[in-house]
């Protein structure tokens, strides 16, 4: 028997399960239970639905009870995680790191019932293990690496893009790596990074996606569950190329849907159930899953259908590419190619030694009369000095650097500066009460939700135009905002840059 619940209050789903155990209890030879919390709502077409499929295999294969829980609230992550224990589950799963905490609480809490931690950090080397949690991480980094090496033969403008769902160090090493691939066959190529800030929110894949084609990124890669299905709207709509999650989605755009991340989540799942059924639970463990254990591959089939119907590039462009992508991951499985995994915030300038920019923000102004201000910070990863000089923008007709500090009475007063000092390896804030952006004589209001260009130059790095998001008139940026950074600097990489 399979059940599905969405968010319930602690007490109310505690006692549905807790009557569902009754029920099976008359049973002879109960069933074992098994319940799966996932951190996202199903039907994204990616991991949730993966998960959901591993667990209906335990149903199916192995005859276990199963019920599926989406606790999308993460203040309500330990209660879900904790009622689904007291119910006697016998295995709970829960899904991705920011359940962590939910579940190693509640593990201690039911030393007899077993845990799997999927994609979250515990039991590591130095840390005391908990006897009752397994844990697994998933590298694709192989992957990524081996997409980007496809992207970057396939890439016609040099000007590439990725669109994650969150700042989670797992995916910034998937993306990473895939920024090294583009970069190991063409170093003069131009990356772009966003974070949607949610894997539920195809509306803002679509936007981001909009956003990059229409400066000219011509590949973009996706890895953001539910929210990649607007990506690959984006990328359909304006005739580039897109390279997807874990999910083969290629029949929403065969013609430039070139391969994805291939991962099976739902075998971590029903592996799970089959070593508690068979007795052979690995709890206290830890395990490193990626290309070498063979749950990440490459989807050569799907990609070889795509160079079948696309009318991208000519037919020897693309064969080159796939050859390529080939060639990467024989090197990869024969310890020849090492991908480091990078599990840092993605940064184009940390690939080019150029100005990053983070968190562009502006709050909402509905007169126009009123002046509105631009936020964010930046970055200098060049091995020189440099300064921010000016800035521009099609949403206002002036734009002008200042900055909020004492005048010769003592009180707090706004003022226009020529620059902004960026001391090498420096990181500068432009902030409420300090530096910021002004933006004069708007061309409309600034609404909530909505984005607006601003180009900035320096003086001696390359100019930056980013996506400033526009949040409530009270509001700051949420910490894991789209974070695009879209940088137009032609250096060669550093080194030291991997995914």
């Amino acid at each position: 028997m399979s059940v599905t619940l969405g968010r319930l209050a602690a007490p109310a789903l505690s006692g549905l399960l807790l009557l569902s155990a009754a029920g099976t209890a008359l049973a002879q030879d109960a069933p074992l239970r098994a319940a799966l919390v996932t951190a996202h709502r199903f039907g994204d077409q990616g991991p949730m639905d993966a998960f959901a499929a591993g667990l209906d295999r335990c149903a199916s294969e192995l005859g276990f009870e199963t019920t599926k829980l989406e606790s999308v609230d993460p203040a309500g992550y330990e209660d879900d995680v904790r009622a689904l224990a007291a119910a006697g589950y016998d295995l709970v799963l829960t899904t991705f790191p920011p359940m962590t905490l939910a579940t190693t609480t509640v593990a201690q809490e039911f030393p007899d019932q077993a845990f799997r931690a999927i994609y979250q950090f515990i039991n590591m080397p130095g840390e005391e293990p908990l006897a009752n949690v397994s844990s697994t991480e998933y590298h694709g980094n192989d992957v990524g690496y081996i997409l980007g090496v496809i992207a970057g033969h396939l890439s016609q403008s040099g000007h590439v893009g990725s669109v994650q769902g969150s700042d989670d160090p797992a995916l910034n090493a998937s993306v990473n790596a895939w920024a090294q691939g583009v970069l190991s066959v063409n170093p003069e190529a131009s990356v772009e990074f966003g974070i949607a800030g949610s894997y539920e929110d195809p509306a803002k894949g679509k936007e981001i996606a909009l956003a990059m084609a229409s400066r000219g990124v011509d590949v973009i890669s996706t890895e953001a569950a539910k929210t990649q299905l607007g990506v690959i709207e984006g990328a359909k709509e304006s005739g580039i190329l897109v390279q997807g999650d874990v999910a083969d989605n290629a029949a929403i755009y065969p013609e430039g849907y070139v391969g994805y991340v291939g991962l099976d989540y739902s075998t971590d799942v029903f592996l799970a159930c089959k070593e508690l059924a068979d007795g052979t639970f690995s709890g206290g463990t830890h395990t490193v899953l990626d290309l070498s254990t063979g749950t990440y591959t490459v989807p050569w089939d799907v990609i070889d259908a795509w160079a079948a119907v696309q009318t991208f590039t000519d037919a020897d462009t693309a064969a080159a590419a796939i050859a390529a992508g080939r060639a990467a991951e024989a090197a990869i499985l024969d310890g020849s190619l090492v991908v480091p995994f990078d599990a840092s915030t993605p940064d184009a300038a940390s690939l080019t030694g150029g100005i990053a920019v983070h968190e562009p923000w502006a709050r909402a102004v509905a007169d126009v009369a009123t002046p509105g201000a631009a936020y964010l910070q930046l970055i200098n990863h060049g091995g020189s000095d440099d300064a921010l000089l000016s800035a521009s923008s099609p949403a206002a007709g002036a734009v002008e650097i200042h900055e909020t500090s004492p005048d010769a009475s003592g009180m707090m007063a706004m003022h226009p500066v020529e620059r902004i000092e960026l001391p090498a390896g420096a990181t500068v804030a432009l902030e409420p009460g300090g530096y910021h952006v002004m933006l004069i004589d708007l061309v409309g209001p600034l609404v909530e939700g909505t984005v607006i260009p601003l180009t900035l130059t320096f003086e001696h790095a390359p100019a930056v135009t980013v996506d400033v998001q526009v949040v409530s008139v009270t509001g700051e940026p949420m910490p894991s905002m789209d974070h695009s950074g879209h940088h137009e600097h032609h250096a060669e990489p550093s080194p030291s840059a991997a995914g």
